[in-house]
């Protein structure tokens, strides 16, 4: 029996030719994969900013800060 290392031929690249930016055409072709892959990349861009936009944490209060007017900290002003 011959060897069939020998023989065997690394086949040709999967896409061959292709680059990066047909990738992302592809993904936007169909208006439902493009929805989705759009809202995945909004929730994680809001994760990744959520520190920046909310500061403070959930459970936090400021008491010298409550009942204050608008001002340059808080632009609607701090209820109770």
């Amino acid at each position: 029996m011959a060897s069939t290392a020998a023989s065997h031929r690394p086949g040709p690249a999967p896409f061959p030719g292709r680059r990066p930016r047909h990738a992302f055409a592809r993904l936007f072709a169909r208006p439902a994969t493009a929805a989705g892959t759009t809202i995945f990349l909004l929730f994680l861009l809001a994760a990744l900013l959520g520190p920046l936009v909310a500061p403070y944490r959930a459970n936090q209060q400021i008491a010298a800060d409550a009942l204050q007017p608008p001002s340059s900290a808080h632009w609607f002003g701090a209820d109770n």
